[in-house]
Formats: C-alpha cells, sequence, structure tokens
C-alpha cells in the first residue's frame, strides 16, 4: 500500500525534464519573436511617422527661413532619417532599438549553446581554469570586493540617488523610472530564465556562497542593467563629450569586472556570464526603445541638456 502510493507522488526527475522542455521552446522561438518585435516596432514606427512631423499650418505660419525643424520631411523618405536624432525615427529610438534586437539575438544563441550544451559551452571549463590558475590572496580579495557591485542590494540605492540627482537637474522622474525599469526587469527576467533552463553552478571551486541555477548569472545581469543604466542617466547631467565617454567606459569596465569575478570566485561558467551580461543590457534598451515610440520624438527618449532647442523635462 505505502509502495502505491509512493509511486503516485511526485517526480522531481520529470519535473526537471519538463522545465528542460520548456527552456528549449523558449529558446527556439526566441529568435522568431525578436524577428516578430522588430517588424512591430518599424510598423509601429512607420505608423507614427507618416506625413510632415509639425503639420502643415505650422510650416505656413513660420516666418521665411525659420521653418519648424523637420517641417516637410518624410521620414521614411531617406536612409539618414533613421539617424537624424531631431526626427521621431532618430538615433534615440533606432540605436536602442537596434540594440534591442542585435543583443537579443546573440541571447538566443547562447542560451540555446547551454541549454544544447554545443559550441560556446566548450570555452567553459578552459577559461575557468585559466582564471583559477591565477588566484591569489591579493586578487581574491578584490573580486570579492568587486562581485558586490553585481548586487541587486547595493544598486538600488545607488539608482535611487542617482535617479534623485537627475530629478533636481532635468524636473523629470523619467530618468529615475528607466532605471528602475531596467535593474527590476532585468533581474526579475533572469530569475523566471534560471528556473526555466535549471542549469547547476559549478561543483566546486568557489570562494563565495551562491545558491540556486547558474545561467544566467544574477550579478552580471544586475550589474550591466544597472551600472549601463547609471552612466546614462549621470551622462545627461552633463554637456562635455568628454565626460559622457570616461562615464560610459567606467560602466563598462564596472559590468566587466563583475562578470569575470563570477567566474574567478568559482561561482558561474563564463557562459552565464555572458548571458547575464546581455540579458542586462536588452532591459535599458527595450525600455529606450518603449519610451521613444510612446513619446513619438527622439528627443524624448532620453532626456538630456544636450538636445538644443528641446527642454529636457518636456513631458
Amino acid at each position: 500500500m505505502l509502495a502505491a502510493e509512493a509511486n503516485v507522488g511526485i517526480d522531481p526527475d520529470a519535473i526537471g525534464v519538463q522545465l528542460r522542455g520548456w527552456a528549449d521552446l523558449l529558446v527556439d522561438a526566441g529568435i522568431a519573436g525578436l524577428a516578430l518585435l522588430a517588424l512591430g516596432a518599424v510598423l509601429v514606427l512607420a505608423a507614427r511617422t507618416r506625413g510632415p512631423a509639425p503639420g502643415f499650418a505650422a510650416v505656413v505660419a513660420a516666418p521665411a527661413g525659420q521653418r519648424p525643424v523637420g517641417a516637410g520631411r518624410r521620414p521614411w523618405g531617406r536612409p539618414r532619417a533613421l539617424l537624424d536624432p531631431v526626427t521621431r525615427t532618430g538615433m534615440a529610438v533606432s540605436a536602442p532599438l537596434a540594440v534591442l534586437v542585435l543583443v537579443g539575438a546573440a541571447f538566443s544563441v547562447v542560451s540555446d549553446d547551454v541549454v544544447e550544451r554545443n559550441n560556446l559551452v566548450a570555452l567553459d571549463e578552459p577559461l575557468a581554469r585559466l582564471l583559477i590558475a591565477h588566484r591569489g590572496p591579493a586578487m581574491t580579495a578584490a573580486l570579492q570586493a568587486i562581485t558586490n557591485l553585481g548586487d541587486v542590494v547595493m544598486l538600488m540605492p545607488l539608482l535611487l540617488t542617482i535617479g534623485l540627482l537627475a530629478r533636481w537637474r532635468h524636473g523629470s522622474w523619467r530618468l529615475l523610472g528607466f532605471a528602475a525599469i531596467s535593474l527590476a526587469g532585468a533581474r526579475l527576467t533572469s530569475t523566471v530564465i534560471k528556473l526555466l533552463v535549471a542549469r547547476p553552478r559549478p561543483g566546486t571551486g568557489a570562494l563565495v556562497a551562491a545558491s540556486g541555477y547558474g545561467f544566467p548569472s544574477g550579478h552580471a545581469t544586475a550589474a550591466a542593467a544597472g551600472w549601463l543604466s547609471a552612466a546614462l542617466v549621470i551622462g545627461s547631467l552633463t554637456r562635455r563629450v568628454a565626460v559622457r565617454i570616461a562615464i560610459a567606459v567606467t560602466g563598462i569596465l564596472l559590468v566587466v569586472l563583475v562578470g569575470v569575478s563570477r567566474v574567478y570566485l568559482g561561482v558561474h561558467q563564463a557562459t552565464d556570464v555572458l548571458g547575464g551580461w546581455m540579458l542586462g543590457v536588452l532591459w535599458p534598451a527595450a525600455v529606450l526603445t518603449a519610451n521613444g515610440l510612446a513619446n513619438g520624438k527622439a528627443a524624448n527618449a532620453f532626456p538630456a541638456p544636450a538636445c538644443s532647442g528641446l527642454r529636457a523635462n518636456d513631458p
């Protein structure tokens, strides 16, 4: 009787097989879904940008030689209109949309390799051995500190502070919302994918405590979403191009170091980190694209004081 009841119980192995089946389905549908996303975005852009941007009446009423920016211009009439920062389909929309599609497709490829244990996964072991071979007391202490820069608990107050500074500077809550949605969305998505893929962490050699599944790395995901968002928000507070470049380079360097630290400390494989980086980039790109499409003009996709003739706090 007891044996019969035991046979009716839940089989953990069967659940694992079912979850991996769903993961396979998710990965296989990834590229097709991204293609549909890109097509939908293009259609939305086309629908929103038909006809002269400011309207015929505004063009006629303007003094000679002072036609409103974009007047009479057909946004799809020439390719360079997609890169014109003052059109509705300008750089502030097309750039993050391109990042969203390209990085999303790359993430789908990496996910497929992880699930199927193909191609890129073969690099995990050599890269892990390379980093572990260079372990030392000073390096270990430094990377144990650096890895905390990918912790959501540390990133949340940082982004809140930066967002409040942006609110004071621009008079808008948009940048704080952008950073918060990017970090929260990336972290939540990372957790869901971990459960679907169910990839174990490295078995031995961990120098810090870690639990749960490995792919994608939660620290790498949060670092990419958090620090890149922070770099964009801080960059909007200054007009100096050199300072913006320095901020961007610093943000990218921190993201790379956090990812390397996870492999060095033995809690993730290299492909876990690579997937985390890509997922972390996807969310800021998705938020910027959605905001640009919703606002209908490039300057509002990401407020910045350098946008001449347009207010950074334009509602």
